[in-house]
């Protein structure tokens, strides 16, 4: 038996299981909507308390990384980005 007819398979059997394997290595395998939303809820505690053990850190490179970013890098950029579109809109 030749390659080709072990990619191929027999018939469109082979055709098709070759497009659904493509189809999940490229978005993984479907899980179950349940199963999705019990994922989401685990991620959304993990985050909460990885948000818990930073603030309560003692230095405030941990705890205070965030809002640092967020008025030395975050508020700058989102004044330019409204005057810039302002302009660019009222223009």
């Amino acid at each position: 038996m030749s390659w080709i007819s072990k990619l191929l398979g027999t018939g469109t059997k082979g055709i098709g299981d070759l497009a659904k394997d493509i189809r999940e290595a490229i978005k993984g395998k479907e899980l179950d909507p349940n199963k999705q939303l019990e994922t989401a809820e685990r991620l959304v505690e993990l985050q909460a308390k990885i948000n818990e053990t930073e603030a309560g850190h003692r230095t405030i490179f941990v705890a205070g990384w965030r809002p640092f970013i967020g008025w030395v890098i975050g508020l700058p950029y989102f004044t330019t980005l409204y005057y810039v579109t302002n302009h660019i809109c009222t223009s």
